[in-house]
């Protein structure tokens, strides 16, 4: 639905909102009036990123019952509670019968308490609207909330504690955003930026495969289709089994495991993707079997055909639970088996086992 054109927004002062809360209220409900077009209006001049004004989470009526909660509750005037920025502009003097104000005169505290419900990628965005967004973009409490709860064991996991302390929240959110590298480069791990879940992937080097070291049936192959610039490639075997373990320290969540694979093995031919389908045979005779245990016993089994040839798929393995616990650390183990020896199988490409928030899920 289209959008006003808002004009001045217009304050009214009344006697029975004399009291700072009440008037931090009046102040910012009002404001707010026309907030959503405002933001949305300067995201598409300064971005150009047309789709953003059909997103319904910068919404009016929740972000104002938030706000009133937060100032019912003191936590808004508590000292030292919000960032920088004075509460003398809620003092102004308002003894005439109406006061103008625009999107920038909101302050940077009640600029924080709006952005901290909007997702990382909305809040760098909403950054670039004046002085007041940017400065409320870096407040430590906004992405301290986007952070994993046990971020601290998440950082220790993957850096091994090399990290200075006195970052910034929200350059620490910048760091884990990134892919990071460990267990000798066969794991990375990021957090994604709209789900803010925590995400993992093992190389085909990182896991068990039977008879991965004999070259007449498994080899490694380079490719740039890969985050780990390889792949393990099956001419031909009559045992399949790929075994894998995982002992990380994953926020309380649901979980799910995919298997990246594809039948054939893909090549460059005068500058153009190929993918070689010829060594592909043994795969729809019989289902693969995927199956995860977890240390607390959870367990999951699953049965799949392998038969779409000529680019990556994803195959779900199973889901898995993580629950509050003594444990710092959560292991799982997982496995890839079509273990029938009646019939050989081949010309498969095994890049990496990924695990992912199941919320997550249907972009694969």
């Amino acid at each position: 639905m289209p959008f006003a054109s808002p004009s001045n927004i217009h304050i009214e002062h009344h006697h029975c909102l004399s009291s700072p809360p009440n008037l931090f209220i009046q102040l910012l409900c009002s404001c707010l009036k026309h907030f959503e077009f405002r933001v949305r209006r300067k995201l598409l001049h300064t971005t150009k990123d047309y789709n953003f004004q059909y997103d319904s989470r910068i919404s009016l009526k929740p972000t104002c019952y938030f706000i009133e909660s937060r100032v019912r509750q003191g936590r808004v005037f508590a000292p030292g509670a919000l960032m920088g920025a004075s509460h003398s502009g809620l003092h102004k003097d308002l003894s005439s019968s109406s006061s103008s104000f625009c999107l920038g005169d909101l302050p940077e505290d009640c600029v924080a308490l709006i952005v901290e419900n909007l997702d990382p990628v909305e809040i760098c965005r909403l950054s670039k609207l004046n002085r007041a967004f940017r400065g409320a973009s870096w407040a430590d409490f906004v992405w301290e909330s986007k952070l994993p709860p046990n971020y601290e064991a998440f950082l220790e996991r993957i850096l091994g504690g090399g990290f200075p302390e006195n970052l910034q929240k929200r350059d620490l959110y910048a760091c884990l955003c990134r892919v990071n590298s460990f267990d000798h480069g066969t794991k990375k791990v990021w957090i994604d930026k709209r789900s803010g879940g925590v995400c993992l992937s093992i190389s085909a080097k990182g896991l068990s495969i039977t008879g991965i070291d004999d070259r007449r049936y498994w080899s490694h192959i380079p490719t740039d289709e890969s985050r780990f610039a390889s792949v393990a490639y099956l001419q031909q075997t009559w045992w399949f089994e790929v075994d894998g373990e995982i002992d990380f320290p994953f926020p309380v969540g649901t979980y799910s495991i995919f298997f990246r694979l594809q039948l054939g093995q893909s090549g460059k031919w005068f500058g153009r993707r190929v993918c070689n389908t010829e060594q592909v045979h043994g795969w729809d005779i019989k289902p693969v079997r995927f199956q995860l245990w977890t240390e607390d016993g959870q367990y999951s089994s699953s049965q799949c055909m392998l038969t779409e040839r000529g680019r990556w798929n994803h195959y779900h393995g199973g889901d898995f639970v993580v629950r509050e616990s003594r444990s710092s650390s959560t292991k799982i183990k997982f496995s890839m088996t079509q273990i029938d020896c009646t019939h050989t199988k081949g010309g498969l490409s095994l890049d990496s086992v990924i695990v992912y928030p199941s919320s997550c899920k249907d972009r694969f």
